[in-house]
């Protein structure tokens, strides 16, 4: 166990829910049986309090939404009560009918009508008194307390349900189960969260690793390169179910092209000599690609040598030089086409942009690349080796691994590993 607090949730679930009898056991499903637990709980109360107006599912639901608005915020573990009803007036709006009826009409003290059903609860008059009470119910009896540091603020018991509760709404847009699935797209419609949103916690991208394996393995999906590469998809490149953008089709094969160039460095120069690769051979590439978008344009090399010396610096400069070196290649190589050689504007045009964007999208990956050799502290660089211990974990073929990410790439991830555990053991 990674944190010592989750000993006392496996205490608890191990003869409960007969842990010892299950094939895997993650901290992903310790942490959510105990989360249901928990709400399920605070459900038996009913008969003691009166104020309390949702079924253990809808309670799941809030916190869930709940955790989603935090990580689409940017918000620590900590939500003012502003924020919070905030919150809550959207999911109840956003809430499927679904997700009330899951708890079944046989379960006590459970009521499975909609929430927003007019059968349930008199809405057209009472809407302000039932806010009231569902506000209630989300800070009395679910996974959030009150933070003592600062007045009027709440926030969850333990930050590892806040982690795995973000996570699950990423997660549930794969699910097998049409309610599940449901439930992960009305969140994440809802607050526009996608996995970028939770870069900033180790955490919560760990537990969306271990739910993806598992929905994988739901979906059939076991043959070993299948399985690689839709973890690849999710933790890599960021594809979403339906959210398959023309950006985010750029983006995949800009993180493709750029993982292939890096690794394709590693595998000639190896995994010692990474730095020094990455300077000498991107800078050579990067003056290539700007001979070509300026060949016409650079009667003065001085923009070609600046550009290189930027790219070594990485993605961020890369693209800032990039742009301007371009830029200025495609007015100069234009004009000149014009002034010197009496072509028209729109003849000129077709010439310069299209080797100008090549040189831009050379340009891009070689920054990418870069950062993947110099600096391993890049978010992209991080989702490479969550996907390394991702199919590590699931205890993939190595060739699986290489083929996936191919041969060099795989080596960095693996020394990138080793150099964490023995960063651990000191």
């Amino acid at each position: 166990m990674a944190r010592p607090s989750l000993l006392y949730v496996v205490s608890v679930l191990w003869r409960r829910e007969k842990l010892s009898e299950r094939r895997r056991i993650n901290s992903a499903l310790v942490i959510d049986l105990f989360i249901r637990q928990t709400l399920k709980r605070q459900q038996e109360k009913q008969d003691e309090r009166s104020f309390m107006v949702l079924n253990s599912a809808e309670r799941h639901y809030f916190m869930t939404g709940i955790a989603a608005y935090m990580a689409a915020k940017q918000l620590p573990n900590q939500i003012d009560g502003r924020r919070l009803e905030e919150a809550v007036g959207r999911l109840v709006d956003a809430i499927p009918d679904a997700v009330s009826q899951s708890v079944g009409a046989r379960e006590q003290n459970e009521d499975p009508r909609p929430l927003r059903s007019q059968a349930r609860l008199n809405w057209q008059t009472g809407r302000t008194d039932i806010m009231h009470r569902i506000n209630t119910d989300v800070r009395a009896n679910t996974l959030l307390v009150t933070d003592p540091s600062e007045d009027g603020h709440f926030k969850f018991a333990h930050k590892s349900y806040l982690e795995l509760l973000q996570a699950q709404t990423i997660s549930r847009l794969f699910a097998t189960d049409p309610v599940e699935q449901r439930t992960g797209h009305s969140i994440a419609n809802t607050w526009k969260l996608g996995i970028d949103d939770l870069q900033n916690s180790d955490e919560a991208m760990g537990f969306l690793a271990k739910l993806l394996q598992e929905t994988l393995h739901e979906r059939g999906i076991s043959e070993d390169p299948a399985v690689a590469k839709g973890l690849w998809d999710v933790l890599v490149s960021g594809k979403l179910p339906s959210r398959w953008t023309i950006a985010g089709l750029f983006k995949a094969r800009w993180i493709a092209a750029a993982s292939r160039l890096a690794g394709r460095l590693v595998s000639w120069f190896g995994v010692e000599r990474k730095e020094n690769s990455a300077v000498g051979v991107s800078t050579g590439l990067t003056a290539f690609a700007f001979a070509i978008a300026g060949a016409i344009a650079f009667a003065s090399t001085g923009v070609i040598a600046s550009a290189g010396t930027f790219a070594s610096a990485g993605t961020v400069l890369g693209i800032v030089a990039g742009a301007i070196a371009v830029g200025t290649a495609a007015v100069m190589g234009t004009q000149l086409l014009v002034e010197g050689s009496g072509w028209l504007w729109q003849e000129a045009l077709l010439l310069t942009l299209p080797s100008t964007a090549t040189g831009l999208l050379l340009f891009l990956v070689v920054g990418l690349a870069i950062d993947f050799l110099k600096d391993r502290r890049t978010r992209l660089f991080k989702r490479l080796r969550l996907w390394y211990r991702a199919c590590r974990d699931l205890s993939l073929p190595s060739g699986t691994i290489r083929k996936t990410a191919g041969k060099g790439m795989a080596k960095l991830l693996e020394d990138a590993e080793a150099r964490r555990a023995e960063e651990e053991r000191r």
